[in-house]
């Protein structure tokens, strides 16, 4: 049951129900790492949808679905990077 939620999470075909907004690009930014990851299953989100204490907990969540969809989570430098640019740019 666990993996088919998973897998149910993964299968947007690039759409999100959620608020997606616009991506933040500048020369520095992950942002193109982030609409890597994310779009294999949904929209990138937009930072504004959690606060920057929040975000930690949602890459690790998304992490997990993507496990289960046997992707390769997001690690390393790339997830360092895009916490650092959602969390920059996160809502108050």
């Amino acid at each position: 049951m666990l993996l088919i939620t998973l897998l149910a999470a993964c299968s947007g075909g690039g759409s999100s129900t959620g608020s997606s907004g616009p991506v933040h690009a500048d020369a520095t930014s992950a942002a193109p790492i982030l609409v890597k990851y994310c779009s294999a299953c949904h929209a990138a989100p937009s930072a504004k949808e959690h606060k920057s204490g929040e975000w930690p907990t949602v890459i690790e969540r998304m992490n997990l679905h993507r496990l289960g969809a046997r992707m390769p989570p997001l690690e390393g430098k790339d997830k360092q990077a895009v916490l650092a640019y959602l969390q920059s740019h996160a809502k108050e």
